[in-house]
């Protein structure tokens, strides 16, 4: 009885100060955006994610690269593949690259998605890694990544090394590829990604 009667006094005295109505309401506006956390890319530009929205990470075995990569029926738009995973510093340096990549092209008709590989990654580190990314950008975890799969897939004769990013026509054949770290910059994959969408115009 006696809180609910102090609770009632304070909320005559709030009403009677303008000024401290004033600073209640800026700090309730702060604390409801709290949640909010900033998704930063290279240009400096700021989103805002919903803190709390899962990352979204699909399974990927040898059918369902054939899938994403349209080598069977379905795919209309070429496709822009990053390999990587979480621990790997150079990967993780250049996801901005990649988010930045997908932020411009995807609305000009140029998919990108982000490929990890098991069991170097799982949930857990690709939401830890990725958490403050475009939740937007397509995420797969790969089960496996052995030779015959590199070759079938990405380069014959060529042993896995990430950061890698592989350029795909729409029907699923290799069209360019970057494996080298250094050469891996949005500079670069822009002009491939260029080169890319004038093949599939023409």
């Amino acid at each position: 009885m006696r809180s609910g009667l102090r609770a009632r006094t304070l909320t005559r005295q709030w009403l009677q100060h303008p000024a401290l109505l004033a600073c209640v309401a800026i700090v309730g506006f702060a604390l409801s955006s709290f949640g909010r956390v900033p998704a930063g890319g290279c240009d400096g530009k700021t989103r805002s994610v919903a803190a709390g929205q899962p990352l979204v990470v699909r399974q990927l075995d040898s059918e369902g690269m054939r899938d994403l990569l349209g080598r069977r029926p379905g795919r209309r738009r070429p496709l822009v593949l990053y390999l990587f995973y979480t621990a790997c510093r150079p990967c993780t340096d250049r996801l901005g690259d990649i988010e930045r990549l997908f932020d411009e092209y995807q609305p000009r008709g140029l998919d990108v998605v982000l490929v990890s590989i098991a069991p170097m990654d799982d949930q857990s580190k690709l939401t830890d890694v990725l958490g403050r990314m475009n939740a937007q950008i397509p995420t797969f975890l790969l089960d496996k990544l052995d030779d015959d799969f590199a070759e079938e897939f990405f380069l014959r004769d060529w042993e896995p090394v990430v950061p890698s990013v592989f350029f795909y026509n729409p029907r699923g054949k290799l069209q360019y590829s970057r494996t080298d770290a250094e050469s891996i910059s949005f500079q670069s994959l822009q002009r491939l990604a260029d080169d890319l969408l004038k093949l599939h115009k023409n």
